[in-house]
Parts: structure tokens; C-alpha cells; sequence
């Protein structure tokens, strides 16, 4: 008897050190989200040299693929050739401003998109310039319409067609639904995302599928995981809404949840990531940009260069003997309409109504595009590694190569210059002419830049930010057509026909003016925060 009671007093301080020693997990837990540190972020990723796939394994991986009978949910928006020969069709040109925007109700963590708690981001570019550096890397999804092409440059007048949209003779508009830059697919509703998805990149998105379902996804329901770069990046971008009262479990929500580092499915997310960084990363360094006029530019030309001669390139692992967690995207499938070309058109013909925005009895689902996310993602990587120093070849090659020459002048670019092998917006043209959210953007950051911003254009901008109600074409227009008065003024009392003198000013001299209290009204803007590409 006595043995009994002694066994079972043992069992009962077993289990009340083993429930006390929960209760301080728990609390652990609990205060290490709440810090941010209980999230696997970019820097606690492991990084390992990985041989490269050829420069032409992408294009040969899409082309056997389309050959396999795999349909992409882009082809959707591509008309076959015959189609827009006889309807006289044509892709939008440059001085078209067409660029629609999809609404969205909810963000990726459900909050409200009214008020600008989540701002619409788009994937590939709106602006004309930047978007051409893209183009590349659709190409190879309309190659096989094209085998018996008699027309020269029809595989990019198609390719054009499905990114831009296009215009036919009896239209005057575009075509209704084309162009899946105007989709929701090219687009995430994200906290912050001005900063963390364009200015400096540093959310990545690492979509919870293999190679062939991420290069051919056709719209259903996937998940994603998403890592930010800091605690500073990450609660703006919304990490917040991930807090859990109390710590003591792993959340899981209908938006997102969290899954442990060793998650099976969780490794194979990061190992289709690595496959395809592997052959779109060689792929894009074979890629001249179009225009090198900004810092930017000039960093991601000589980045791609640099990628050109290595044989191995930086890789990111997940540790999954970490005891932190990863935050992980639920992404719904969306119920949309497709642009219809008619029978027999492109790849996936299809019938239906607009979707270029979510009114009453449309859905507004977030599902954006798996390989586009991942494009953005190759971004926020090489930022990382670029603004750390923590790949020792590209900080040697980068030393040796800092010097470039924009505008006719020398300049020292440095390790606070932003990274992206893929540009955003402004990126290549500090205006955004024909990009409506980052025309928006710019005017209601740097006010002060334009003198003839009329209080009703004004209240238009903060509709096209937040969606705070409805923006006739007209506003639209007049917002793009807004120019900067006093910065480019300035160029122009220096002669530089339009290009502002700033632009060429070395960062140094230019922080140094900031610093003495510099009368130029951009000296104190930086290119890490503000979508205004200064100074370059």
C-alpha cells in the first residue's frame, strides 16, 4: 500500500512539474510572437551555394510542359493568332491608360481594405517601361502558338496581348477583361506594402506547391508561406494579426496559420523555391534591362551581370530543427470572368463578364498567382543578401563595380542602394505615367512636388489608394498626367531638358545637403522609404 500511494505521488508531481513547465512554454511562446521572434524571418533562413540550372532551363521546362498538355491560367488572357488577325487586333501602347485595378474587401489577413488598412500592390508592373522587362518571362507560355509564325514579332505582339490587353478595330476601349496585369491575379491587398514589396524589398512568398503547379497554376485554392525581414517590416506588413492571445498553440485561422519548421510540406515548399530560383535566375541574367536611368537599374544591371558568370548561386533553406514556426497564407480560389476571344482562341478560351474590379455580386477573393509572388520574392532575397553582405562573391564583385554612370555623371553606388533583379514601377521610370497606384502614391507622398494638385484631384488620389470610392476615368487620367513642379523645374533652370538636376547628384553629396538643411525638396528622401526613386 504504502508503494502505491508513493507511485502515485510521484505520478502527481510528475504531472504538475510537467504542466508548470507547459504553462512557462506557454508563456515563452506567447512573448517571443509578440516580440516577433517566434516567426522564422529572412535572416534565420540558412543560405547555402546551389549549382544553377542553364540559362535556358526555364524556357525549356515551360515549353515541355505546354507540350505535356499543361494549361496556365494566363492563357486564359491569350488569343490565338488568327483570332486578333481578323479582328484587326492590337496590344495597348504606351499612351494608353487603361489600367484597371481589381477592389478587394479583405486583405490576406481578412482585415478591411477600406480606410487603407491593406493597400492593393500589383505583381508584374503597371507602368509601360518597367513591365517590358518582364515580358521575358511569358515568352515562353505563347511560343507554341506561334511555331509557324509568318508574321515578325507575332510571339511578342501575343505575348504583349496577354500582359498589356489589347484594343480591336470596332472597340475603342480595350478589349473588355484582357490583359492579366489588370487582374486579380496580379495583384495582393498588403499592409505596408509601398515599402516592403517596392521601396525596399522584404516580404517573401514562398507558395506551397511544386515547380508545375506554380509555372501552370490555373486558379485554385493554394497555400503560401510569408517571411519578412524584421520585426520593423513584418508588423507593418501585418504580422500583427497573427498575435494569439495567450501563445500556447500554434494559430490556425480561415486567412492563415502557422505550421512548424519541419513541416513536411513546409520543406517541399522550400525546395520547389530553390528548383525554380535555380533556372529563372539564370534565365533573367541573360536579360539586358531596357532602361538604365536610375539607381536601381543601374544596381540590377550590374547584379545580373555578376549572375551571368557564376556557376553557383545563393539558395535559402528553412532549419527544420528550429523551434520557431512559419506564418503560413490560406489563398481561396477566386471566382472570376475571362476575356472571351471566341471559339478556338489561345490556349483556354473562355466566356464572361468583366473582373476588373469586385462590385456588389462579384467575388473579391485575394488569389494572386503563385509565379508572381515568387518573381517578388527573388526581390526581397537578393536585397537581403545584398544589404548584409552575406554573399561574399556578389560583396566582392559589387566593390569592384560601384561606380556607374548615370545621367553623364559618375556615381558611387552603395550597400543602402535597394537590390531587385526584377524592377517595380518607379524603378525605371521615376514618373509612373501610366501607372495609376504608383502615380497616386508618389502625389501623396511628395505633395509638395506638385503645385497644381487641386483639392478634388486630391481626394481622387486618396480613392485610388484606399479605395475610398469611386474614381471616373477622367481623375484617372488627370492623376496621370500630373507632373512634378519644382524638382523638375529645377532641371530645367539647369538644362538638363526636363531631367532633374537631383538626379544626378551623388548620394553622399545628396545626404550631405540634407544634412546642412539643403532648400531641394528631395534631398531628405531615401530610396529605402519612399516609392519616389531618389537619389539616382
Amino acid at each position: 500500500a504504502e508503494k502505491i500511494r508513493a507511485d502515485a505521488e510521484k505520478i502527481r508531481a510528475d504531472n504538475e512539474a510537467a504542466q508548470k513547465h507547459e504553462a512557462i512554454q506557454q508563456k515563452e511562446r506567447g512573448v517571443k510572437r509578440n516580440q516577433g521572434t517566434y516567426w522564422h524571418t529572412i535572416p534565420s533562413l540558412l543560405r547555402k551555394l546551389q549549382e544553377k540550372k542553364s540559362n535556358t532551363a526555364y524556357e525549356e521546362t515551360v515549353k515541355s510542359g505546354l507540350k505535356a498538355g499543361n494549361k496556365s491560367i494566363f492563357h486564359r488572357f491569350l488569343p490565338s493568332p488568327n483570332w486578333l488577325k481578323t479582328s484587326d487586333g492590337a496590344p495597348l501602347a504606351r499612351d494608353d491608360v487603361h489600367r484597371s485595378a481589381p477592389e478587394f474587401l479583405k486583405g490576406i489577413w481578412n482585415e478591411s481594405c477600406k480606410g487603407g488598412a491593406a493597400q492593393r500592390a500589383h505583381l508584374v508592373p503597371f507602368s509601360f517601361d518597367c513591365c517590358m522587362d518582364w515580358k521575358c518571362l511569358f515568352i515562353p507560355f505563347v511560343v507554341l502558338l506561334t511555331t509557324e509564325a509568318t508574321e515578325p514579332g507575332l510571339m511578342s505582339k501575343l505575348c504583349l496581348c496577354m500582359m498589356l490587353g489589347l484594343k480591336v478595330a470596332h472597340l475603342k476601349n480595350k478589349f473588355p477583361l484582357s490583359g492579366f496585369l489588370h487582374s486579380f491575379l496580379n495583384f495582393i491587398p498588403l499592409c505596408g506594402q509601398l515599402k516592403s514589396l517596392d521601396n525596399d524589398p522584404s516580404i517573401m512568398f514562398i507558395p506551397m506547391l511544386s515547380v508545375v503547379d506554380i509555372l501552370f497554376w490555373n486558379g485554385k485554392a493554394y497555400d503560401c508561406l510569408i517571411i519578412g525581414s524584421d520585426l520593423t517590416d513584418m508588423m507593418p506588413a501585418g504580422f500583427l494579426y497573427v498575435m494569439s492571445e495567450n501563445g500556447d498553440k500554434l494559430v490556425d485561422t480561415e486567412s492563415f496559420c502557422e505550421l512548424s519548421a519541419n513541416n513536411p510540406n513546409v520543406l517541399a515548399a522550400f525546395a520547389a523555391f530553390r528548383s525554380l530560383l535555380l533556372m529563372v535566375v539564370p534565365f533573367l541574367a541573360m536579360q539586358a534591362l531596357n532602361s538604365v536611368k536610375t539607381i536601381k537599374a543601374a544596381l540590377c544591371s550590374i547584379f545580373r551581370l555578376f549572375l551571368a558568370k557564376q556557376e553557383d548561386l545563393m539558395c535559402p533553406f528553412i532549419d527544420e530543427k528550429s523551434d520557431k514556426c512559419v506564418v503560413c497564407l490560406k489563398f481561396a480560389k477566386r471566382e472570376a470572368k475571362f476575356p472571351n476571344f471566341g471559339e478556338g482562341a489561345g490556349v483556354a478560351g473562355d466566356s464572361g463578364s468583366p473582373d476588373d474590379g469586385a462590385s456588389a455580386g462579384r467575388d473579391s477573393t485575394v488569389c494572386p498567382h503563385p509565379f508572381l509572388l515568387f518573381l517578388r520574392s527573388l526581390n526581397a532575397w537578393f536585397n537581403f543578401l545584398h544589404s548584409n553582405e552575406h554573399w561574399g562573391a556578389w560583396s566582392a564583385h559589387f566593390k569592384e563595380n560601384q561606380l556607374c554612370t548615370l545621367g553623364g555623371r559618375e556615381r558611387t553606388l552603395c550597400y543602402a542602394d535597394p537590390l531587385v533583379i526584377l524592377p517595380s514601377c518607379r524603378d525605371i521610370n521615376k514618373d509612373c505615367c501610366s501607372c495609376i497606384l504608383c502615380k497616386a502614391a508618389d502625389v501623396s507622398e511628395n505633395e509638395h512636388l506638385y503645385p497644381d494638385l487641386s483639392s478634388e484631384l486630391r481626394e481622387a488620389v486618396f480613392a485610388v489608394l484606399y479605395q475610398a470610392g469611386p474614381v471616373s476615368d477622367e481623375e484617372k487620367l488627370q492623376i496621370l498626367q500630373l507632373r512634378r513642379g519644382s524638382a523638375d523645374d529645377s532641371a530645367s533652370a539647369d538644362g538638363e531638358s526636363g531631367q532633374r538636376a537631383g538626379d544626378e547628384i551623388d548620394k553622399v553629396a545628396l545626404y550631405a545637403a540634407a544634412a546642412q538643411g539643403s532648400s531641394d525638396p528631395d534631398a531628405t528622401i531615401s530610396t529605402r522609404t519612399t516609392m519616389t526613386e531618389l537619389p539616382d
